[in-house]
């Protein structure tokens, strides 16, 4: 039985005498004869494979690229804004009993009456140092009034009815002293003039 020889590039069978391969063309020495049978060579899958690793490696650059030249921060959530408190609901609290613990009245509707110790205008809104008077009483306390909006005609020595929701407290520093306190805070949402007396303000009628 006669040896088969195979094409050395692409192991197919050769045809007995033939200068080329029939399948894949090439060209046979002079010097070339049968060779043994050899297992053809798939090339196939591991060309594929390094194909997809070539674009897997593509796709991974191109992501850190994009990671390395994006600017900005990513945009923050929209804030829904607050609706207004009514104002017919809230309540008369104590200014003493605010004072003492102001975490128990955070989120409160309340309104407080008494003279403007001070007033301050920033970019984000006005600071109010109001000296709060209980009811039936002529002591003061001082609760912290702040306002998000410009509330320009506020005026220092003045007594004031405020509209406001409990918000804490705030540090309030003296200016004689440089010494630094924590005062109850509330934010205000509405204000009114309140009457005064030859001594300063009304104690307000609840």
């Amino acid at each position: 039985m006669t040896a088969q020889s195979f094409c050395p590039q692409c192991g197919k069978v050769r045809l007995t005498g033939a200068p080329f391969c029939a399948h894949c063309g090439r060209q046979f020495g002079p010097g070339t004869g049968p060779s043994a049978p050899t297992r053809p060579r798939r090339t196939g899958p591991r060309l594929v494979g390094v194909l997809i690793v070539g674009l897997l490696l593509l796709a991974a650059i191109g992501g850190l690229s994009n990671a390395g030249t994006t600017s900005g921060a990513a945009p923050s959530a929209t804030q829904t804004p607050q609706p207004t408190p009514d104002y017919t609901a809230a309540r008369y609290i104590d200014p003493r009993a605010i004072a003492s613990d102001p975490a128990r009245y955070r989120g409160v509707n309340l309104w407080l009456q008494g003279q403007a110790l001070s007033v301050e205008q920033h970019d984000s809104g006005t600071w109010v140092q109001i000296m709060a008077q209980p009811v039936g009483s002529t002591a003061t306390e001082s609760i912290v009034v702040t306002f998000d909006g410009k509330a320009t005609d506020l005026i220092k020595g003045k007594c004031y009815q405020i509209y406001a929701v409990g918000d804490g407290t705030s540090d309030v520093t003296r200016t004689l002293t440089g010494a630094t306190n924590t005062v109850a805070a509330v934010r205000a949402y509405r204000y009114g003039s309140a009457p005064a007396t030859t001594y300063g303000c009304a104690a307000p009628t609840n």
